[in-house]
């Protein structure tokens, strides 16, 4: 392995929380709050009550498992010879021999909803997928880790634009 001086570079990292996020997150909870209101007031059976409310926040809380990830941030750490992706529930390191491509694309995931995603195609196991901020971010993301790992640009579509 071949010493690289070059210490640690950032690619991506996600942008703070603004005042539109809280307010959003505060018009969710008043929501989940107003239906819980109304289970606890519809059902005769405090049990049956709560017991509806336990599942509705269970069946909530395990939707979104198997999206792309919700970075931190994503670093080309050449001393170790690895891209560190830290995410909302953890750091994930790959190797840069694993890696042998990385693209930007739009995943949809859910009813009309899509997310701006880069991946990291690794020549064996399952790909790398985490939501960049908008398109812009997630093709500049790409476009450094192709740089900073040697890897060869995506071949583009050739074909005619049709009309």
């Amino acid at each position: 392995m071949v010493s690289d001086a070059r210490g640690p570079e950032v690619v991506y990292a996600a942008p703070a929380r603004t005042g539109a996020w809280w307010v959003s997150l505060l018009g969710a909870a008043a929501f989940v709050a107003f239906v819980a209101w109304i289970v606890w007031r519809m059902v005769d059976h405090r049990g049956v009550a709560l017991a509806a409310l336990l599942l509705a926040a269970g069946v909530l809380l395990g939707f979104g498992r198997s999206g792309p990830l919700r970075v931190r941030r994503v670093l080309v750490d050449h001393p170790s010879q690895t891209v560190v992706v830290t995410h909302a529930t953890g750091t994930l390191r790959v190797p840069f021999g694993e890696i042998s491509a990385a693209s930007h694309g739009i995943e949809l995931v859910g009813e009309g909803i899509t997310l701006d995603v880069v991946t990291l195609t690794r020549a064996a196991g399952s790909p790398v997928r985490f939501a960049a901020l908008d398109r812009a971010a997630a093709e500049g993301a790409a476009r450094a880790l192709r740089a900073a790992l040697g890897l060869a640009e995506p071949a583009r579509d050739q074909s005619p634009a049709t009309s």
